[in-house]
């Protein structure tokens, strides 16, 4: 499983999204963006991981015990 957090998104202040429509679905349009663009980011990455099948992490962690985590991609 590959998780990746995005940026906060900051809400303090922009109390009038609540009552304009058109402003809330602007950030919701934004939002969902992000969100497609992060996925996008980690589907890629997947694609290149050495260690993508259960099977070769676990040839990994049989070979090397004493590391917590198998390596993974830098962000």
């Amino acid at each position: 499983m590959y998780f990746l957090f995005g940026k906060p998104i900051e809400t303090t202040g922009r109390e009038d999204i609540l009552r304009n429509r058109e402003e809330a679905h602007q950030l919701y349009l934004q939002i969902k963006s992000d969100v497609q663009t992060n996925i996008d980011y980690l589907l890629k990455k997947r694609e290149k991981d050495p260690y993508r099948s259960v099977f070769d992490r676990m040839v990994f962690r049989a070979l090397y015990p004493s590391l917590q985590e198998v390596p993974t991609f830098d962000l």
